[in-house]
């Protein structure tokens, strides 16, 4: 499911589009702090699933983190402009 999110999202980033939500967020402070927005979105993810661990079971929390981690990664490859 993360490699299908990381997928889209990064098809989308890449022609300048947003979901809205976390990934435009990710998409203002990447470009205002010149950084990887798979990074972004992976650290904001990341943060929200942390604040929620005690909600969560430890193999859903495991899970959630393997999801953001393959999302954030294929995020990057994919959002990065084709050399035309």
């Amino acid at each position: 499911g993360g490699g299908l999110i990381g997928i889209g999202v990064g098809i989308m980033l890449r022609y300048e589009v947003s979901t809205g939500g976390t990934d435009l967020l990710a998409q203002f402070i990447s470009k205002a702090m010149s950084v990887n927005i798979g990074v972004v979105i992976f650290i904001i993810d990341g943060l929200i699933v942390t604040s929620a661990f005690k909600m969560l079971e430890l193999k859903a929390f495991l899970f959630s983190g393997l999801t953001i981690c393959m999302i954030g990664i294929i995020t990057s490859i994919m959002a990065r402009p084709s050399n035309r």
